[in-house]
């Protein structure tokens, strides 16, 4: 059955269709309708099943009421909660949002030319640098199509960018292992690559520093170049320094990390002290085949970012470029908080 459209129900109750859309956009007051109207008008709009026409609003505004969404990683909860976030911000707006998965960048540039290609009124994704995107968000942003990076952001970039005050979080929780009494932390993660990862690494070395431990080279594990190679990574670090902790970049990458546990046997914290960012991401077959169950003894302490709290800052941030209301760069670093996960 096809919907009436908004002037056919005007000409229903004899009013103007201005009168008709002023109620629909909830400008009635304003606009000094009288309630008793306003309400009448309602009615006929829910009975009727009103819905306006996209393709008319675009035709007649020359917006699509569309933006483009690019995380890293949809197979994990945490970018997950980032998207509803998004998405229940652009909701509230009225704006539909079409999603891609980067693969960890590796498709990035091609779904922002396919982004491009359908006329979003705006951009949110987690950039990698490495990619080669910035120029092409640098043009996509000259052509007045505004970007917002969440998550992750390109240093010296003047785009908007919501984050995790990673640094900090990371100082917080190698503190953590600290006060435990813990002094041969072995950081394991990447270094290099994406901006709040070196952040993370910049707070790691920044509360050793401040309790007078070295940085030593030697318990640093940053190779993630191909599968396996953290794993013997951690076995190499494990057998020469003998390490009392180990910090993790994030949890969601730490499987290397969990099946050197199960393997030696080791205990957690009995034996060894585990700290990171992000809970445990692993399905029940998976913390079953490692062992998980026997490897942690307690709850595990971890540095939780406020994912849903970033995706909505962020898309609050995009609608306001598109709505041309913000003038200053969003430089936004959200506080994570430390954590404890029952296993």
């Amino acid at each position: 059955m096809k919907r009436p459209t908004l002037k056919q129900i005007a000409e229903k109750l004899g009013l103007s269709v201005a009168t008709v859309s002023y109620v629909y956009n909830d400008k009635w007051r304003q606009n000094r309708i009288p309630a008793a109207l306003a309400e009448k008008v309602q009615k006929t709009l829910r009975e009727e099943g009103y819905r306006p026409d996209p393709l008319g609003r675009q035709l007649k505004t020359g917006k699509t009421q569309t933006v483009g969404v690019i995380l890293s990683d949809l197979t994990r909860t945490y970018n997950l909660n980032i998207l509803a976030g998004l998405e229940r911000a652009f909701a509230e707006a009225g704006y539909l949002v079409l999603v891609c998965n980067s693969m960890a960048g590796t498709q990035e540039r091609e779904h922002l030319e396919t982004l491009l290609g359908r006329t979003v009124e705006g951009v949110i994704l987690t950039p990698h640098d490495k990619t080669g995107v910035r120029p092409v968000i640098d043009a996509m942003r000259k052509q007045g199509v505004p970007v917002v990076f969440v998550d992750n952001y390109l240093p010296g970039s003047k785009a908007d960018f919501v984050v995790s005050d990673n640094r900090w979080g990371a100082q917080r929780g190698t503190e953590w292992l600290i006060a435990r009494g813990c002094r041969r932390i072995v950081y394991v993660g990447a270094q290099k690559g994406l901006a709040v990862l070196e952040e993370r690494f910049d707070g790691y070395a920044a509360a050793l520093r401040d309790a007078g431990i070295p940085v030593l080279p030697a318990l640093i594990c940053d190779n993630r170049v191909a599968p396996g190679d953290m794993y013997e990574t951690i076995v190499r670090i494990s057998s020469s320094a003998k390490p009392d902790a180990f910090f993790a970049g994030s949890f969601l990458y730490f499987r290397d990390g969990f099946r050197f546990l199960a393997e030696r046997g080791l205990k957690v914290p009995d034996d060894l002290a585990l700290m990171g960012f992000d809970p445990v991401d692993l399905g029940v077959d998976d913390m079953s085949r490692l062992g998980l169950h026997e490897v942690l003894t307690q709850p595990l302490p971890f540095v939780e970012q406020k994912a849903r709290d970033m995706g909505e800052q962020a898309a609050q941030i995009l609608l306001e470029r598109i709505a041309g209301s913000r003038r200053k760069q969003a430089r936004v670093f959200l506080k994570p908080e430390v954590r404890f996960l029952a296993v």
